[in-house]
């Protein structure tokens, strides 16, 4: 039960919170991101594109 008491009170720190925050609302940002990239480069030449 201590350890379980443990492992609960390290991963409710501030630090931890806004890892936790930063990294699931940043993720779903670049994975609709990179999509739409790809769809605004196909109106570009294609000599333009690397």
């Amino acid at each position: 039960m201590n350890a379980i008491m443990k492992g609960l009170s390290r991963h409710s720190t501030k630090e931890w919170i806004n890892y936790f925050c930063s990294t699931h609302f940043w993720g779903p940002v670049a994975n609709w991101g990179i999509p739409i990239a790809a769809l605004a480069d196909l109106k570009k030449n294609p000599d333009l594109i690397s």
